[in-house]
């Protein structure tokens, strides 16, 4: 769980990085697809969501989300005002410090029930 955060967390100051340089930060990602009646694995591009904006007075705000819910951070608070796009990066690196030292681990798990589950696949008649 914390794993998957950091790794998020990472991807988001990376973003961050790339806005600030003025280009698009994309990943590369893995999925199958139908061709000719077989299963080909493909990758291709893709833009993440970004976990920051620039709210109505100007300033950039930060949610942070796991299983597609935000992360209540501190006092009941999802999203954190951050000010500038240069103090970006040093609230991800807290976030990172937090995440790894364990206490988001309450917020965390109390989003894991929000996680979708997998389906089993159906059985293929031969």
């Amino acid at each position: 769980m914390r794993e998957k955060v950091v790794a998020s967390l990472h991807q988001q100051a990376e973003m961050v990085r790339a806005e600030l340089e003025g280009r698009q930060h994309t990943v590369m990602v893995r999925h199958y697809e139908e061709q000719d009646g077989q299963r080909v694995l493909v990758q291709r591009t893709k833009r993440p969501r970004k976990w920051f904006w620039k709210g109505a007075n100007g300033a950039y705000l930060f949610q942070m989300s796991y299983c597609n819910t935000p992360v209540v951070i501190a006092n009941g608070q999802k999203v954190v005002e951050v000010g500038t796009l240069d103090a970006l990066p040093a609230v991800i690196d807290t976030l990172v410090q937090a995440v790894t030292a364990g206490e988001l681990d309450a917020a965390l798990k109390a989003n894991q029930k929000n996680k979708p589950t997998k389906k089993p696949r159906a059985a293929v008649k031969k």
